[in-house]
């Protein structure tokens, strides 16, 4: 929809500025043109926008609102609802478009100025507007700080196009509050730059604004960063008013939870990684993760083992007691042998608690499934540059899957365990039972291979075997089972008429002439070389155009296809071994987030990152920053040995990693 018209509220001041021409602008200043008017035209807005939902406090959240952000496990506090769409009239609003807000300037002079990068315009700018005091309001707050629709500031602007030199004149120029403020996306300029994978003005910000020598001694430097927008902790007090705000997000959170890829081999960013991780990601995934589902996955095999031997046990009765082919009823649910000495009954008590333990488990994980289930806007779409359902990709919906994929194994293992092979078993249905018992075995185990995904030598080689899947085996699937289906009925119709009806039959018992889905069968086994169609084709009243379908199925399946799918694959697997730590790292990263939430008050301060200043006392530590130290030799920075990455197996991997992709690349 339309906000504005297209170019509204732009002034001949506007223009001078974008085509930083600077002796216009200095004679429009002197002439009284006006340095707070506002260009809010649709032209000059991003392409896409991005606006809450629900704006005002007096306009409450409807309830489906409020249950779908249930459902998304989503606090409306932090994450508003939020409305997005394509703005027809923006500069870049075409649909392959990736420049979203090149002529986004800010709405005012200042943030045009500053997003051109015009420094000299800035000062014209601000010594008039020293000399304008307006409505009693202060110089910083009407001037410097002024926030556009979009919350975004003249340092935002900086930001957005890169202008090094305008963030240092601002920051130089009473800009220093615009620092803290926020968007209406949460994001303050050092967020925002890491938000849109900024590294450079990142870094920038990073080393003039947050970064402090603390001695220095011939080429060798001890420095230190401050980590209040950095790392995830929030302090209490006043000391910043960032991480009193519900809608504030630390720079390594958006990082993660936008899967940002210009950051995966930033070495600050990994250096924070793999302290979490040491200090209390991996202990929490040893105790809460791997360790309770491998006691699952050894109890649910002995369930398993003592299950089969008992079916075995009925299965000899039935040779003896004609029954149904499924087996013959089992009258004694909990399972103990009607031996009548110690040891059979307690075997058989032995089974039963076996059995009511592992049923009863399941739904312990159908908890964990929906706990640990990952629905939020920024999880469907970490670009969140999609309006409809139209435009996302195969790419993020494969990605959305893999974020959820604990929760899909979960539900399966207790669906296919509580809703089938447990009702199964109550109605002594044997065959059945160990039908779903099969299914189950082949997910819980896929799920312990899951568990260990934090460990870098796993995870990477399961992530790998996913993305194959996904891209690879889908769409060979795909153009199989089409080729196949149209291959099954063309043979079928050469089948009718057959003069021998009883050599039409298969190995399966089903005959060639009256079932479609036998055809379908026979293929996929001559793919595979298990079967030879030439003494079926025989059978067709026209033998020649039956065994020539044969034949150029045989070269499809065999040749063409499984050949291309052999390239893929082996293409994928090169492109995303260069890339081995960017598809794992933010999987990784989410995990220890997650871990960290679950962190009581006390332990995130006893787990802060950092450590506290020159005068820093443990009772401080809700109120005080932490900082994060580095030693400097010949301008080639290295991490303190307390700060140094552990095994490759557990954590980040170090700065040697590198290389294009991503899960959701």
């Amino acid at each position: 929809g339309r906000l504005n018209g297209t170019y509204t509220g732009e002034t001949v001041l506007h223009i001078a500025i974008v085509n930083r021409d600077t002796e216009m602008a200095k004679w429009l200043l002197e002439r009284g043109a006006k340095i707070d008017s506002v260009a809010n035209g649709d032209f000059f807005y991003p392409s896409i926008i991005r606006r809450p939902r629900f704006q005002t406090l007096g306009n409450p959240v409807p309830w489906m609102w409020r249950m779908l952000a249930v459902i998304q496990q989503r606090e409306l506090q932090r994450e508003p609802v939020m409305r997005v769409w394509r703005n027809e009239d923006s500069a870049f609003s075409g649909e392959s478009s990736t420049h979203h807000h090149l002529c986004y300037f800010g709405e005012v002079p200042l943030s045009f100025a500053a997003s051109m990068g015009c420094i000299d315009i800035c000062d014209m700018l601000k010594k008039r507007a020293s000399n304008e005091d307006s409505e009693g309001e202060s110089y910083n707050a009407k001037f410097l700080n002024y926030q556009d629709s979009f919350g975004n500031s003249a340092m935002h602007m900086a930001v957005f196009h890169r202008r090094k030199e305008v963030f240092d004149w601002l920051m130089k120029n009473d800009g220093k509050d615009s620092l803290e403020e926020l968007n209406q996306d949460g994001l303050t300029p050092f967020t925002l730059a890491a938000r849109l994978g900024h590294i450079d003005i990142w870094r920038h910000i990073l080393q003039t604004s947050m970064t402090e020598t603390v001695w220095k001694f011939g080429n060798v430097s001890r420095t230190k960063i401050d980590l209040r927008q950095l790392d995830t902790y929030r302090m209490e007090g006043g000391k910043t008013m960032l991480h009193k705000l519900k809608t504030w997000r630390s720079a390594f959170e958006v990082i993660v939870q936008h899967e940002v890829s210009e950051f995966y081999n930033e070495p600050l960013f990994k250096e924070l990684l793999s302290e979490k991780w040491r200090r209390f990601g991996r202990r929490m995934h040893l105790a809460r993760t791997v360790g309770p589902w491998s006691a699952f996955v050894c109890l649910y095999v002995l369930h398993v083992i003592l299950r089969t031997g008992r079916i075995r046990h009925y299965h000899s009765l039935s040779i003896s007691q004609p029954g149904s082919p499924r087996g013959v009823p089992d009258p004694d649910f909990a399972g103990v042998r009607d031996t009548g000495d110690f040891r059979g009954v307690a075997l058989g008590t032995f089974e039963w608690l076996v059995e009511v333990s592992t049923y009863s488990l399941c739904g312990i994980i159908l908890h964990q499934a929906w706990v640990r289930r990952r629905l939020r806007p920024r999880d469907v779409d970490p670009d969140q540059d999609a309006w409809t359902w139209s435009r996302m990709t195969v790419q993020k919906i494969g990605t959305l899957v893999y974020k959820n994929l604990p929760t899909i194994l979960r539900l399966v293992i207790s669906g296919v365990l509580l809703f089938a092979a447990l009702p199964a078993r109550c109605h002594s249905l044997l065959g059945t039972e160990l039908d779903f018992l099969a299914i189950a075995m082949v997910v819980v185990w896929s799920l312990f291979l899951h568990t260990l995904m934090p460990f870098r030598t796993i995870g990477i080689p399961v992530i790998m075997l996913y993305r194959l899947f996904v891209h690879d085996v889908l769409f060979y699937l795909a153009v199989f089972t089409t080729l196949c289906i149209a291959f099954a009925l063309s043979l079928l119709l050469l089948f009718q008429r057959s003069a021998s009806e009883d050599d039409l039959y298969t190995s399966a018992g089903m005959r060639l002439d009256l079932s479609f889905a036998a055809n379908m069968i026979e293929l996929v086994f001559v793919s595979f070389g298990e079967v030879q169609m030439i003494n079926f084709t025989r059978q067709s009243f026209n033998e020649g155009l039956a065994l020539t379908l044969s034949i150029s199925w045989t070269f499809l399946s065999v040749v063409l296809l499984a050949n291309m799918l052999t390239a893929r694959m082996s293409e994928t697997w090169t492109s995303n071994e260069a890339a081995s730590d960017k598809i794992w790292v933010f999987p990784f990263a989410s995990e220890v987030l997650r871990y960290e939430a679950m962190l009581s008050p006390e332990l995130k301060i006893l787990h802060r990152s950092g450590q506290g200043g020159e005068n820093f006392e443990i009772e401080d530590s809700k109120q005080e920053p932490h900082y994060w130290y580095k030693e400097s030799i010949n301008d080639e920075v290295a991490p303190t040995p307390q700060h140094q990455s552990q095994d490759d197996d557990e954590g980040v991997a170090g700065p040697r990693a590198g290389g294009p992709g991503g899960i959701g690349a």
